[in-house]
């Protein structure tokens, strides 16, 4: 009879893992959805068992895009393989989670699409449409300098909210001067004004208002030949 029992012991023990149904929903997100080429793009996978029961050897399947290089991963819960492409999550209770950060290299210009998914456990998954995932990755190419390296340089003057350009002073309202600063130390890239302004005066509106601020920086003529700016998608952009 203890022999007997131990036996059908064990066979639960097989067998229930088998039987077992739950929920597993997987996601993938991006540090960013709009990476510069060149740059470093973080996308976290998750894995969340919805219940009702635990589960165990969980795989999850994620291989990088051509032209994605792969530089590392770090997880909270089992191991990445970038050889395989494979995820070993091992076991989730019902209402446990599991979570993976895979770090890349970009280096072609484009849209890609990174997938996450061919899920696969000891058990059965009741519900099979969140079981993939898909996250869309564009890719731009680096940005104009704003101020060209021929340009004449900039000197500022705080204090009297002045700019000087090739020798020539140019007197700003605060708002506006703070604006410019703020672009001419932040080159390398193109900002929507609204984001330029909202850093530039630490998220406290200007009180020229948003179009006055556009419309004295553009009045300049001693600035518009090294800054430009047009109106495009509702957001005014500075390019180089």
């Amino acid at each position: 009879m203890k022999k007997s029992g131990m036996v059908v012991l064990a066979l639960f023990c097989w067998v229930f893992p088998l039987l077992a149904q739950t929920d597993l929903a997987v996601g993938l997100t991006a540090s960013t959805t709009s990476p510069v080429l060149g740059g470093r793009l973080s996308l976290t996978a998750t894995i969340q068992n919805l219940g009702p029961s635990n589960v165990s050897n969980i795989l999850v399947s994620y291989r990088p895009p051509v032209d994605f290089v792969f530089i590392s991963s770090e997880t909270r819960l089992g191991v990445y393989s970038p050889t395989l492409g494979v995820w070993t999550a091992g076991s989730l209770a019902a209402g446990q989670s599991a979570s993976l950060i895979i770090h890349l290299n970009t280096t072609r210009i484009g849209r890609t699409e990174h997938q996450l998914g061919d899920l696969r456990l000891m058990g059965t998954d009741t519900n099979p449409s969140n079981n993939t995932a898909v996250q869309v990755v564009e890719v731009l190419a680096p940005a104009t300098p704003l101020f060209s390296q021929s340009a004449p340089s900039f000197s500022f003057y705080p204090m009297q909210n002045k700019v000087t350009v090739g020798g020539k002073s140019i007197f700003l309202s605060p708002e506006a001067y703070k604006v410019l600063a703020y672009l001419h130390h932040n080159q390398g890239r193109a900002f929507s004004a609204s984001e330029l302004i909202s850093n530039a005066l630490g998220g406290i509106a200007p009180a020229l208002g948003f179009e006055a601020v556009m419309r004295e920086l553009s009045a300049n003529k001693t600035l518009n030949k090294h800054l430009r700016y047009k109106k495009a998608t509702e957001a005014w952009l500075f390019k180089g």
